[in-house]
C-alpha cells in the first residue's frame, strides 16, 4: 500500500529518460548495444520496451512496485530464521523506510537491484547450508540479473564474495577444496560481470548532474535511513554516528552467535561509504547509489531489536519507544512524497494549454536539457489541436517565449513574483507545483506581461 501510494503521480526526468531509450529502440538488442548510458538500467528499460507507450503512468512503475513488494517478502523470510519478532520488526523498518519506498515506486533499476541482492544472499546462504545444483544455478542467475538491474549491485557481489571467502577460510576442509568452492560459486557471475564491463560499461556515457559533496550525500542518505531529519549538519552527523554504532554492534552480535554474516555486513555497509569518501571522491554523487545496501541494515537492526526486546520488560519498552520514534521520523519524510510526488508537470502544461494566446504553446525554461525532455514527454497529453514549441535560451532575444519555467530540486525554494530576461521582458509567476527533493523538480510557471498576440 505504501509503495502504491508513492507510485502515483507524474514521472520525473530520469524515468522519462529511460522511457525514451525504450521507445527509440527498434529491438531489445538496441537497448543493450546502442544506449550505453548510466541512466539505461537494462532490465527496467527492457520492461519499458515491452509494455510500450502507456496512458496510465503507474504501469511504467509496475515492475519496480512488484520488485519492492518482493523485496519486503524476502526480508521477512530472511529475518524469520531469527524469530517471528525479527520478521515483524524488519517489515516495519523496511516497509516505512522513506528511501526504500521512494525507489520501490520509481521506474528505474534500483528496486530490481535490491530484490536480486536479497535473493542472491538468501540463495547463497541456503546453498552453502544445503547444497543442490538447482540452488547454485538460481544463485548464478540472480547475481547476473542483479548486475543487469543496476551497477550498484557490484557492491553486493563483492560483499557476497567476501562472505563466501570468509566462510571457506573458517571451513576445516583442504585448501584445494576451499578454492574450488569459491570458484564454483563465483566464477560464472564474475565472468558475466567482466563481459558486461567490457561490452557495456566501458565507454559508458555518464548523464552527470550537479556537483556535490560525497560525505553530505552519504550522511543525508543515512539520516533518511534511520528516520532523522536530513536538513541540518548536526542531524546528519548524529545519524552517521548512530549508523556506525548499530552496524558494529550488529556485527559483534553476529560474531558472538557464530553467524558468519558479520563479514557480509561490514563489507556491505561500512566499506562502500569509506571508499567513496576517502578514496574515489567523485564530484557527482547521490545517496541513491547506496540504497541497495539499506535492506541489509534493516535486517541487522531487526536482529539487534529482537535480542533487546527479549532481554526483559525494560528492554521491550525501549524497543517499542524506538520503533515509534523511527516510524514518526519516517512518516515525516514520507508525507511530502505522498503529497507532492516527483513533481506535477502535467498540471503546469495544462495551465499553459488553457491560457496560451494561441494553439502553439511557446515555452522556455532555465534548463534546456532537463525541462525540454520533460515537456517533450508530457506534450503527448495536450489536446491534438495544440502543439508545443520549446525555445532554447540562446534564441530568446529573437523569439521570446510566452511562458518560462523555472525548476528547482529544493522544495523549500521560494520563487520571486516577477522575473526578467536579458532583453528586459517581464514575466509574472502564475503557478507553482512542488516536488519531493530527491526525485523530481519543483516547477514555477511564469507568463509574459506583454499583451497577448495571436499565434498558430
Amino acid at each position: 500500500m505504501m509503495i502504491y501510494a508513492a507510485a502515483r503521480g507524474d514521472l520525473w526526468l530520469d524515468e522519462i529518460w529511460s522511457i525514451f531509450f525504450a521507445e527509440s529502440a527498434k529491438s531489445p538488442w538496441d537497448i543493450i548495444a546502442l544506449y550505453k548510458h548510466d541512466n539505461n538500467h537494462i532490465l527496467n528499460t527492457l520492461y519499458l520496451y515491452v509494455i510500450g507507450k502507456q496512458n496510465h503512468l503507474i504501469l511504467y512503475r509496475l515492475l519496480s512496485i512488484v520488485a519492492g513488494a518482493g523485496s519486503l517478502f524476502l526480508l521477512t523470510r530472511m529475518a524469520r530464521k531469527y524469530g517471528y519478532l525479527e520478521s515483524l520488526f524488519v517489515l516495519l523498518l523496511a516497509g516505512f523506510s522513506y528511501p526504500l519506498i521512494l525507489y520501490f515506486s520509481e521506474a528505474r533499476g534500483y528496486a530490481l537491484a535490491i530484490f536480486f541482492a536479497l535473493l542472491s544472499l538468501l540463495l547463497l546462504d541456503r546453498c552453502l547450508t544445503n547444497y543442490s545444483p538447482m540452488k547454485l544455478f538460481f544463485f548464478w542467475l540472480s547475481a547476473c540479473l542483479g548486475i543487469l538491474s543496476h551497477l550498484s549491485f557490484i557492491i553486493i557481489f563483492l560483499s557476497l564474495s567476501i562472505f563466501l571467502i570468509h566462510k571457506e577460510v573458517l571451513n576445516p576442509s583442504s585448501l584445494q577444496s576451499k578454492i574450488l568452492t569459491v570458484f564454483k560459486y563465483l566464477l560464472i557471475p564474475f565472468l558475466f560481470l567482466i563481459a558486461f564491463y567490457i561490452f557495456y560499461v566501458r565507454g559508458m556515457t555518464i548523464g552527470g548532474g550537479d556537483a556535490n559533496d560525497p560525505f553530505t550525500e552519504i550522511s543525508k542518505g543515512i539520516a533518511c535511513l534511520v528516520g532523522l531529519p536530513d536538513s541540518f549538519f548536526r542531524w546528519r552527523v548524529m545519524a552517521s554516528g548512530l549508523f556506525i554504532v548499530i552496524t558494529l554492534i550488529g556485527a559483534y552480535l553476529y560474531t558472538r552467535d557464530k553467524n558468519k554474516l558479520w563479514s557480509f555486513v561490514i563489507a556491505c555497509l561500512v566499506l562502500p561509504p569509506m571508499v567513496i569518501i576517502f578514496i574515489s571522491r567523485p564530484t557527482v554523487y547521490y545517496f541513491r547509489y547506496l540504497v541497495i545496501t539499506n535492506p541489509f541494515f534493516y535486517l541487522l537492526l531487526s536482529y539487534i531489536l529482537g535480542k533487546w526486546f527479549r532481554s526483559g520488560k525494560r528492554g521491550s519498552y525501549v524497543v517499542l519507544v524506538l520503533l515509534c520514534l523511527y516510524l514518526i521520523g519516517q512518516t515525516q519524510q514520507l508525507l511530502p512524497l505522498f503529497k507532492y510526488g516527483r513533481g506535477n508537470y502535467q498540471a503546469i502544461l495544462t495551465e499553459v494549454s488553457r491560457k496560451s494566446s494561441g494553439n502553439i504553446l511557446r515555452i522556455g525554461s532555465d534548463h534546456d536539457f532537463r525541462n525540454k525532455m520533460l515537456l517533450s514527454f508530457y506534450q503527448r497529453f495536450i489536446p491534438p489541436y495544440q502543439s508545443l514549441h520549446y525555445i532554447d535560451q540562446p534564441f530568446w532575444d529573437m523569439d521570446p517565449p510566452e511562458w518560462i519555467i523555472l525548476h528547482k530540486a529544493d522544495r523549500s525554494f521560494e520563487p520571486e513574483p516577477f522575473i526578467s530576461t536579458s532583453d528586459q521582458q517581464i514575466y509574472k509567476l502564475t503557478k507553482v507545483e512542488r516536488s519531493v527533493a530527491e526525485s523530481g523538480f519543483s516547477w514555477f510557471l511564469y507568463h509574459t506581461t506583454r499583451p497577448k498576440r495571436s499565434s498558430g
